[in-house]
């Protein structure tokens, strides 16, 4: 199987000298990695490890070898977001490519290993000539933006004084530098691009954008995620119609980088979008477009990012549109009072159940999918909670005490005396499943 492996207890052996680019593939199921690996091996050496601990293991002593990471998300020990977090801190992921393989195909999963750096995504179950393509292209791009990267940070700010230029260059390494999907940028140019166009075919020329017009607001879209690097506002400020952001809540509540999590994991009963004019500060430039929705009793994040990034796209209209007309509002936001929606952690994910069902509800929703709240009171081991139901009903049980456990999952005393039931979990190094489910192969002693 190409020249060398991790095994078990994560010791590596080389078994001969290998010329071909070498590829770690990170997966707790080995008929994953063998299929992989099965489709790879003529081309490349493939390293296998079962799970994130030893993926980072070989990282630290190889980063230099590999090529390529084929990472799995749900692995005992340490899952692929905290991998990718750790490749992140050690600054790995500038250097190797990271594509995800996984049968969560959720957009909340997707998108949280974009931020985090991963370059692709590979669904299950695989097609070789995809895996085979994907790779190659993965292996290809990382080497363009480890050049592009060195290009820009020596040459930038020496070289290019035209603004036009300056925007496309920065463009670049917002794309670079925050390791997105190599078309990550272009897709967004292209959307934009489109939403221009039908904007002006659907209002009969009302809001008659020129070429020149539609070419310069879809070059200032690739400036989307401009607050992952520091620019003027000079900059900002150039394009003739500026440069405006998506951002998912009512600000300037929850600036930052989880607005939609910190939402629920808070109890508030409603969110929202705001379409704003960047700024060099984060999420604080003015605002033109608000709009409030209310956050449903069971919604959690996933669900909840799904129905604003909807509502998003329609906002994003709708403010161009005005933008064009001259009728856009640019109302100051009032920064004194603004909150923050800081990164999640794994710090955030065990349940304290000496608070009320309610705060634990809403600790289950908005950690959802990641880092997900964490218990070990089933079964002794920490296991993720998905999803959850407030029962209404009351008990005297000390906090963390298991009342029941059936077909419409476990019940849970909580520290205001309220009842929470369990309904889907996943245990540690399993799968995500209904709660029952679980019941049938472990049957609670109450």
């Amino acid at each position: 199987m190409g020249g060398g492996t991790c095994t078990s207890e994560g010791n590596y052996k080389m078994s001969e000298v290998i010329t071909k680019q070498k590829i770690l593939i990170a997966d707790d199921s080995e008929m994953n990695r063998e299929l992989l690996a099965a489709i790879l091996e003529e081309e490349y050496d493939i390293i296998q490890v079962n799970d994130g601990v030893q993926a980072v293991d070989c990282l630290q002593r190889h980063a230099e070898e590999i090529s390529l990471l084929l990472l799995d998300i749900v692995m005992p020990h340490m899952d692929g977001f905290e991998v990718l977090s750790y490749m992140n801190k050690e600054h790995w992921i500038d250097a190797i490519p990271v594509v995800i393989i996984s049968s969560e195909n959720s957009p909340i999963y997707i998108k949280r290993g974009y931020d985090l750096g991963a370059t692709d995504f590979i669904g299950k179950p695989f097609d070789a000539n995809m895996v085979l393509r994907r790779s190659a292209n993965a292996i290809l791009l990382g080497a363009k933006q480890r050049r592009m990267t060195s290009i820009v940070s020596n040459q930038i700010y020496e070289r290019e004084k035209s603004s036009k230029l300056m925007i496309n260059i920065l463009s670049h390494i917002v794309e670079f530098r925050n390791g997105e999907s190599g078309l990550h940028v272009l897709h967004i140019q292209t959307i934009t691009e489109m939403l221009l166009r039908q904007l002006v075919q659907k209002e009969n020329n009302r809001y008659a954008l020129s070429k020149e017009q539609i070419r310069m607001i879809t070059t200032a879209s690739a400036l989307h995620d401009i607050g992952k690097i520091s620019i003027p506002d000079e900059i900002l400020n150039n394009p003739p119609y500026g440069c405006i952001n998506v951002h998912s809540s009512l600000l300037p509540k929850y600036r930052g980088a989880a607005p939609i999590n910190w939402a629920i994991l808070n109890g508030d009963a409603e969110t929202g979008v705001t379409i704003m004019h960047m700024a060099s500060e984060l999420d604080a430039g003015d605002i033109i477009l608000q709009r409030a929705v209310p956050i449903g009793e069971q919604e959690d994040a996933a669900a909840l990012y799904e129905r604003l990034a909807v509502l998003g796209g329609e906002l994003a209209v709708e403010a161009v549109a005005a933008i064009q007309s001259g009728t856009a509002a640019r109302i100051p936001q009032d920064h004194a009072s603004h909150t923050l929606a800081p990164m999640l952690s794994k710090k955030l994910s065990p349940v304290d159940w000496n608070c009320s069902a309610h705060e634990i509800h809403c600790q289950i929703r908005g950690l959802i999918p990641w880092p997900a709240a964490t218990t070990d009171i089933i079964s002794g081991e920490p296991m993720k909670l998905f999803a959850a139901e407030e029962t209404g009903e009351t008990t005297c049980a000390a906090p963390g005490s298991i009342l029941a456990g059936g077909k419409c999952g476990i019940d849970v005393a909580c520290g205001d005396g309220k009842v929470l039931r369990l309904t889907e979990i996943q245990p540690g190094g399993g799968r995500r499943m209904k709660a029952a489910d679980y019941l049938r192969g472990h049957p609670l002693e109450l």
